[in-house]
């Protein structure tokens, strides 16, 4: 079976969205800012502080059941 691409950045806006729900938030690093080697592309937020760096939107996706099995992240 193969699987339907998604592009990353609407992966990312389902995970927002799905985050906002809880008053946190998915957070995109540029590769040439300083906190991205630190965080890395993709972090989490919420009012308290960041809650998660180097997020994987695949497999993050996947645990939050925004991501179907037939679909896969677009490389």
């Amino acid at each position: 079976m193969q699987k339907a691409p998604v592009a990353e950045r609407a992966l990312a806006a389902r995970i927002h969205r799905h985050l906002t729900k809880d008053g946190k938030a998915l957070r995109k690093n540029k590769p040439s800012s300083a906190a991205f080697a630190t965080l890395g592309p993709y972090y989490v937020t919420s009012p308290a502080g960041v809650v998660a760096t180097h997020v994987d939107l695949e497999n993050f996706g996947r645990e939050l059941g925004l991501l179907a099995e037939w679909e896969m992240l677009e490389s």
